[in-house]
């Protein structure tokens, strides 16, 4: 008869399991604390997401805290609409596509009182995303100008 070695017991095994479900899940993962939307100092930062699901855009993070709540098991989109304070900001966005997931880092200087739109756009496995002031329409950072017709559309931009 065979020698059968358990190593870890069934009730052992959802522990651990549940164990690793909390420490990914909350663990080591500050949330992004908004200012008041009427604060002083403060800037609107609005993400346009026209992709049809299961595409997806968003701001995951805003200088190292995540946006939305719930770490990396987060079932909830990321927000469309954020308010942050005046001044240097790197944002993490993520575009998903089905379980195909891209991640990009813009880094954008923000004036108090404005107002900005985070763009993208996407071709197959590939992403760009930028951050405009709607006061003037012009991208202040991010990939985005007069090339991004032609990266998207390649041939098809001709």
């Amino acid at each position: 008869m065979p020698t059968r070695i358990a190593v870890f017991s069934s009730p052992m095994k959802k522990k651990i399991i549940a164990g690793l479900i909390l420490m990914l899940g909350f663990g080591g993962c500050a949330t992004y604390q908004a200012p008041a939307p009427d604060a002083k100092g403060t800037a609107s930062i609005r993400v346009e997401d026209p992709h049809l699901f299961p595409h997806r855009f968003g701001i995951t993070k805003i200088d190292g805290a995540d946006t939305t709540p719930g770490g990396i098991l987060a079932v909830r989109l990321p927000p469309d609409h954020l308010s942050v304070a005046a001044g240097h900001h790197v944002f993490k966005v993520r575009y998903t596509m089905g379980t195909f997931i891209g991640w990009g880092q813009i880094e954008a200087d923000i004036s108090e009182g404005h107002s900005y739109t985070v763009l993208s756009k996407e071709r197959g496995m590939k992403f760009i995303a930028w951050i405009v002031d709607d006061s003037t329409g012009n991208p202040i950072a991010g990939l985005a100008g007069s090339d991004w017709k032609s990266w998207l559309l390649g041939d098809l931009a001709k």
